[in-house]
């Protein structure tokens, strides 16, 4: 019998032989932005282009293990489709504007630690340097925090764009309040490109972003009612 409590999930994917093309397609892109400067839009599609070729359902071994027991308790083989990455993609995203856009002074800093887990570098060093209170004085953040302003993020809803490929629409409600009142209410729209990457970094962060989920471009407007 199984000691759910204590049971961790891993998932494996057994490698197709567009892996290694991947790696190489996402690293040329990265260099490609950090040495030339050119437009992360168009370095995007180019990250996204062998992504379209692996899409077909793909094998997936799931390991169940008891940390308490040491061992592992079940070992199970599925299939991972286009349509059930799409969906954790989803709730991710949705997840990753209110990380982004709230406001509230005290999960500023796990907050930030999330957005950088989930953004390409060159991305996260222009957001941070935007909303880091500590590099810029007259952005969001620290004008909110002068005038005793929060910003509370809600009904977000997250819509997969057939125009381009991992291109998604976000919809969202701002909440401003000063204080305890709320002095306005503003609907916003952005379009974000996000396609998984290579799983690094620490078992924390691996945790965290166990897809390597990475949005390379990110525009913002007010949404037209």
């Amino acid at each position: 019998m199984f000691r759910k409590a204590s049971k961790v999930d891993v998932a494996f994917e057994r490698p197709t032989s567009d892996e290694k093309t991947a790696v190489t397609v996402r690293r040329m892109a990265t260099a490609a932005f950090a040495l030339a400067g050119i437009s992360l839009a168009t370095t995007g599609m180019m990250i996204t282009a062998y992504i379209a070729k692996v899409q077909e359902p793909r094998p997936l071994t799931v390991v169940s293990f008891d940390p308490l027991e040491g061992q592992v308790v079940n070992v199970q083989n599925k299939i991972i489709t286009k349509e059930s990455v799409d969906l954790v993609t989803q709730n991710y995203l949705a997840a990753y504007i209110v990380w982004r856009e709230s406001i509230d002074h005290v999960t500023t800093d796990d907050r930030r630690r999330k957005v950088q887990l989930f953004t390409n570098a060159e991305w996260f060093r222009v957001w941070d340097q935007n909303t880091d209170p500590n590099q810029n004085r007259n952005g969001p953040i620290a004008t909110y925090a002068k005038s005793g302003m929060t910003r509370e993020i809600a009904d977000v809803q997250i819509f997969k764009l057939d125009s381009a490929p991992f291109t998604w629409r976000a919809e969202f409600t701002a909440i401003d309040r000063q204080g305890a009142t709320e002095i306005s209410r503003s609907k916003w729209a952005a379009v974000l490109v996000a396609a998984p990457e290579a799983i690094t970094g620490t078992r924390e962060q691996t945790s965290d972003n166990p897809i390597g989920l990475t949005v390379y471009n990110y525009s913002l407007k007010a949404a037209t009612s």
